[in-house]
């Protein structure tokens, strides 16, 4: 009998420029807000030279292991990277009094909103950071507008007899009075209602004809 074999996983390239920066970064903690704004642009250029938002995260994990105290920039900060990168550069004269959180917050925001292809024109085309905040579109707004937001997941019900289900539709009918009209949502679940019941129907006569 064949051994199965299992697939091995290929390791995602390291960028070293980014992770010897990345730990200079780690090194001098949670305030080094210009260090930070640094970072961003030299991993923006890392980027633009061909380095992937999967080898970005793989060199920024790396050096979290086992470290209590997370640095201002994360491995999820990689995609928006690029777009805080125009933001800095746009803004430049402005960019001192930022932390660079609250930048890397509203790169996220512009590519939720305008999307990577849309990003460019739409920092180019507003003249202040201030401006720029205002006129981006939060991420809950951005997903509700695009129907992104993840629908809830109905937990899964207990089993009913058939019995017992038609009972339950029984009592929903008797106790609740009818009004409105139906939508067309409401008139596709009528008629699955309505299809239920004949089979159950049919199922019944083929019952009685078998015994």
């Amino acid at each position: 009998m064949a051994k199965a074999t299992k697939e091995k996983a290929v390791a995602v390239k390291e960028n070293q420029v980014i992770k010897t920066d990345y730990a200079d970064l780690i090194a001098n903690g949670l305030d080094n807000n210009s260090q930070g704004i640094q970072f961003v642009q030299l991993v923006a250029k890392e980027m633009a030279s061909g380095t992937t938002v999967r080898e970005v995260k793989a060199s920024m994990k790396s050096l979290l292991k086992d470290i209590n105290i997370k640095p201002i920039i994360l491995p999820t900060h990689a995609e928006s990277i690029p777009v805080a990168n125009l933001i800095i550069s746009k803004y430049a004269n402005e960019i001192e009094g930022i932390k660079v959180s609250k930048i890397l917050s509203l790169s996220a925001r512009v590519l939720a909103d305008k999307k990577a292809s849309g990003a460019k024109s739409h920092i180019e085309g507003i003249k202040t950071f201030e401006e720029l905040d205002t006129k981006t579109a939060t991420k809950k707004e951005s997903q509700t507008r695009d129907g992104s937001t993840k629908p809830k997941v109905e937990k899964a019900t207990k089993a009913l007899n058939v019995e017992d289900l038609v009972s339950a539709i029984y009592q929903g009918i008797t106790t609740m009075k009818p009004i409105g009209q139906l939508t067309e949502k409401g008139k596709k679940e009528a008629k699955v209602i309505e299809g239920w019941i004949m089979q159950l129907q049919n199922n019944q006569i083929k019952a009685k004809v078998n015994a």
